[in-house]
């Protein structure tokens, strides 16, 4: 991490927020981050209400 906090993690960690802001398909977010799980691209949806990104990871067709 540099001096004064930012690390390119922070830029990747914005990205993903701004996406899921966007009402960006949780799937689409999920395929963009490389993540196996999408409950590990849920962690970056804080500011959301929990039981709205329950909700969306139920409408995904696995």
């Amino acid at each position: 991490m540099s001096p004064d906090g930012l690390c390119a993690h922070r830029f990747r960690h914005t990205a993903i927020t701004r996406l899921l802001r966007a009402r960006v398909p949780l799937r689409s977010v999920q395929r963009y981050a490389g993540h196996s799980d999408p409950q590990t691209t849920l962690s970056y949806a804080q500011a959301f209400d929990a039981d709205e990104a329950i909700a969306d990871v139920e409408k995904l067709d696995y």
